[in-house]
């Protein structure tokens, strides 16, 4: 092995973020130091009279061999714990490596792009959620320190790579490393990884323990790990060890060190879970995979999650509020703040409370668009969308980012990365989508507005069956700068509220105030409605209000809901692939199946298909507003009904998901504004234990009469309105 004195260091590359602004170092014994990436990963400096050696090199996002040498003068040996990409990441920056033999492929390779973006967007979320629990710590419990506290990843770490490092020298059990006057024998523990090493310092009493030992998560869920191996080296190395270990170092957690009963105590919950004596639950990693989660006292042991099993409990404990216990609100938010972000002036909506969906540009944070992958890899965003800001100037204040249907291309809300946002209204049964974050918090209480997206009804879906108001304006009038689209012709910004006052409130600043260019709608001296779809009585409740007649019966220019239907899917998908199948392409694998289905329709519709189709929507919305012109509304379901349970089916799923476009597309396909009021569960159907599932009803009017149809919920909401 040769000396490290001039590491070979590519000349054109370095790592991208400052030493002192990174590492956290401390002594820790007798020439033994923490060279710390706190909250991500551990290594330690081990110094002896003629060289040192450096336990892991970390991620690589900061330059750990400059770290290492305010530390020590002596040449440093790199030794890695195993291949893993966050224990290597700075082997390129040395030239004197050491590793077990089946670490070498991986160690001796680039690390791919996408797991480096992957694991940004997670060290990001981590910051986020240390930042939320600063002020309670400095308050009740004083538990982060200089060496504990995360760092905040800024934008300059976008340009991290790790390339390919030296062949490291091959270590192998029993191995003594001298450095001079100090020893450290080499440990071959299989089970976290089959290149997994220990380096223990006998004479110390110190164990460096890589992931052998983990202060958090044993991952052994990945195709790399087993169970059995990894129980029985815990098992021996505790009889190799036993009464000679005084502290161990551990390569996690912000705990990076512990005391010797560890071991035994890992040692024992392994042989349990091995033997099949302890309970598992469906849980998820750091990276929200899926994973059997085996709980002990300060750490857990994850393992495969048996097939058939998903990684979200389908009945979990509920606090009063319906909100499932112990879920961190993770399928709601993907940020959260008291505020995240404050208003920039007093105004009409002062005091209250936004949950913004997951497509929407919030300043200094990414959108997220309910995808792990399109996370990692966006950036920060320097400013707000035009509708965030215009909340805020009105006084709103930001409370969280919310989460969404993945590139909002659902109506379900069940995302597979972040699981279904919990229904307070209806426990036992989705949110709708793709405004799921949005419309759980608000039926929670976690904010008064939820700001959303509607295409297809991805406000009223949601505003339907959680029992809440929601408006989908007539398209074009809410500005969608610094929004996630999803298919252009279609998209809107609308919101949703617990109050009809406050869905107003929000009109009066979202909306423009001029008169919209089609003509003045008036209030409504006839209201349509369906007799099949069961709306009659709320009909008549309505029309009593506005002081219309009540017509029943069929809106003869759309009869043909189904072919109206299958000519705005096929517009609708066209778009979605123009607008994102660069990206699907680039990144396979990246979206949930089912939502990549929906994406690779549009991959295979031509253009003359899809301009028979856009003139089948136009022409039938001619028909429908010379009919109706300005002064007589629709009354529709919002819904194909309650939502559909949180354990349905795929069929059912999609029959749901079918019944609910029928509903919902005279709306999204002709580009009227349609406000959702909710109405008296059904009984019909459950929503949970001793609960009835809520619906709603969406009043469809023509374009431009926004304010008036918000107008027309606040009294059809006014007590003893009949």
């Amino acid at each position: 092995m040769t000396s490290d004195a001039t590491p070979a260091t590519p000349a054109t590359l370095a790592p991208p973020l400052a030493v002192a602004d990174w590492f956290a170092l401390r002594p820790l014994a007798a020439r033994t130091w923490l060279v710390a990436e706190p909250g991500h990963v551990n290594c330690f400096l081990i110094e002896g009279d003629e060289r040192a050696v450096l336990v892991d090199t970390g991620l690589g996002l900061a330059d750990i061999h400059a770290a290492a040498r305010t530390l020590t003068d002596r040449p440093v040996l790199a030794v890695n714990s195993h291949g893993h990409d966050d224990h290597r990441g700075g082997n390129w920056l040395f030239d004197d490596i050491a590793a077990h033999p089946a670490a070498a492929p991986a160690v001796t390779s680039a690390v791919a792009p996408q797991r480096l973006a992957a694991y940004l967007g997670v060290a990001r979320e981590q910051y986020a959620a240390y930042r939320r629990r600063r002020a309670d710590d400095e308050r009740f419990f004083h538990q982060f320190t200089a060496e504990t506290t995360p760092r905040p990843v800024p934008p300059a770490a976008d340009a991290w790579t790790v390339p390919a490092g030296p062949t490291p020298a091959p270590l192998t059990d029993g191995q003594r490393l001298d450095l001079g006057g100090r020893e450290l024998t080499v440990l071959h523990t299989p089970g976290h990884s089959p290149d997994s090493l220990c380096l223990f310092d006998e004479r110390a009493g110190l164990l460096f323990a890589g992931d052998t030992l983990i202060t958090g998560d044993f991952w052994v869920h990945q195709p790399d790990a087993a169970i059995e191996i990894f129980a029985a080296t815990l098992r021996t190395l505790h009889q190799r060890l036993a009464g000679s270990i005084r502290e161990i170092f551990p390569a996690h957690t912000l705990r990076y060190r512990v005391g010797p009963d560890f071991l035994r105590r890992a040692a024992d919950a392994f042989d349990q879970v091995a033997a099949g004596r302890a309970p598992g639950r469906p849980g998820t990693d750091l990276l929200r995979r899926p994973a059997l989660r085996h709980d002990f006292a300060d750490f857990s042991i994850l393992r495969p999650l048996p097939a058939g099993v998903t990684p979200t409990d389908p009945a979990p404990a509920r606090s009063a509020d319906g909100v499932p216990a112990g879920t961190g609100m993770s399928s709601v938010w993907r940020e959260r703040g008291e505020p995240l972000v404050g208003p920039v002036a007093d105004g009409a909506l002062t005091g209250l409370r936004v949950a913004v969906k997951d497509l929407f540009a919030v300043g200094g944070y990414r959108v997220g668009a309910g995808n792990p992958t399109w996370l990692a890899l966006a950036p920060v965003e320097p400013r707000d969308a035009d509708a965030v800001a215009m909340l805020r100037a009105a006084g709103a204040s930001i409370v969280g980012i919310a989460q969404t249907d993945e590139l909002a291309f659902g109506l379900s809300g069940v995302n597979v990365h972040y699981g279904a946002p919990p229904n307070p209204a209806a426990p036992d049964r989705v949110t709708g989508g793709s405004s799921s974050g949005p419309a759980a918090a608000v039926a929670a209480g976690q904010a008064d507005i939820g700001l959303g997206t509607d295409t297809a009804g991805s406000v009223r879906v949601p505003a339907s069956v959680c029992g809440l108001y929601g408006l989908r304006p007539t398209p074009g009038l809410v500005p969608t700068g610094g929004l996630l689209g999803l298919a252009p012709s279609f998209d809107t910004v609308g919101w949703l509220a617990a109050d009809a006052d406050v869905l107003r409130g929000v009109g009066e600043v979202l909306l423009p105030s001029g008169p919209p260019p089609d003509g003045e709608p008036t209030k409504p001296t006839k209201l349509l409605v369906v007799d099949s779809a069961g709306l009659v009585t709320v009909a008549a409740r309505l029309a009593d209000v506005l002081g219309a007649d009540l017509v029943v019966g069929p809106v003869r220019e759309d009869d043909d809901v189904d072919g109206l239907l299958e000519a705005f899917r096929v517009v609708q998908a066209a778009q979605a692939w123009r607008l994102r199948g660069g990206w699907i392409r680039a990144h396979p694998g990246a979206l949930g199946e089912t939502v990549a289905a929906r994406f690779r329709v549009g991959a295979t519709i031509d253009a003359d298909v899809e301009q028979a189709a856009a003139r089948r929507i136009a022409e039938g919305r001619a028909r429908l507003l010379d009919r109706l012109g300005l002064t007589t509304w629709v009354v529709r379901p919002a819904a194909g009904g309650p939502g559909h349970p949180r354990d349905a089916g795929r069929d059912d799923t999609e029959a749901w998901r079918r019944a609910t476009l029928r509903a919902t597309v005279v709306a999204s396909a002709y580009g009227l504004p349609s406000c959702v009021v909710p109405t008296e569960p059904s009984g019909r159907e459950s929503g949970g234990p001793g609960r009835a599932a809520p619906v709603g009803a969406a009043i469809v009017g023509p374009p431009g009469a926004d304010r008036l149809l918000l107008d027309a919920a606040v009294a059809f909401g006014r007590p003893g309105a009949t």
